[in-house]
């Protein structure tokens, strides 16, 4: 999600830390950078700021001509959205690797039912769902076993019976259940945002 230029128009100029900045605007990460003119010639610098922490997440410098400006604007507006985007999606990567399992067992029993998940073959899908369930139960924290859950009751209730509202569709309430506990343990996970949004 981009904030409205006009919202953080009305920051530009100001001192304030970033990390007040991301707070007052609810934004995660913050684009800054300056322009400067010599003669023919532009030097546009940018940055990109995580405003949790206030980390510097990557920086650069564009030097160019003046002569076709607009060319110029987006030359780099491009490049800094695909640099941008790219460290977001890795700082998030990163991120959701900090939370590891704290019993790798755990880790070992959800890759296995994350195999049989997509095997519907008889017998497959109860035995994904008792690896998933063994995985929650040796790590009570552990989101990801809940994700695994929450589709193999979706999977149940693709399959089921026809006509059957879905507010009242056992597997589906199981299946947000099982999401919204994920998303209660750890919300910083892609997986665990990726299955709510999805079950939802």
């Amino acid at each position: 999600m981009v904030i409205a230029r006009t919202s953080s128009f009305a920051l530009r100029g100001r001192t304030t830390d970033l990390r007040d900045i991301g707070r007052t605007l609810g934004a995660g990460y913050i684009v800054e950078g300056s322009v400067r003119r010599a003669a023919s010639r532009v030097r546009i610098t940018v940055q990109l700021v995580e405003t949790v922490g206030g980390m510097h997440l990557w920086a650069n410098r564009y030097d160019r001509s003046i002569d076709d400006i607009f060319a110029t604007q987006e030359e780099i507006a491009q490049a800094i959205v695909a640099m941008v985007a790219q460290r977001v999606i890795d700082n998030n990567e990163l991120t959701s690797r900090r939370r590891r399992p704290e019993d790798m067992r755990a880790y070992d029993l959800f890759l296995q039912g994350n195999r049989l998940s997509d095997d519907f073959t008889p017998g497959a899908q109860e035995r994904a769902e008792a690896l998933f369930i063994r995985a929650a139960e040796a790590d009570t924290g552990f989101a990801r076993a809940y994700t695994g859950l929450a589709y193999i009751y979706l999977n149940r209730a693709s399959d089921g019976d026809i006509g059957i509202p879905r507010d009242r569709d056992e597997n589906r309430i199981k299946s947000l259940r099982a999401a919204e506990t994920a998303f209660a343990l750890d919300p910083s996970d892609p997986r665990v945002q990726s299955t709510l949004g999805y079950i939802c």
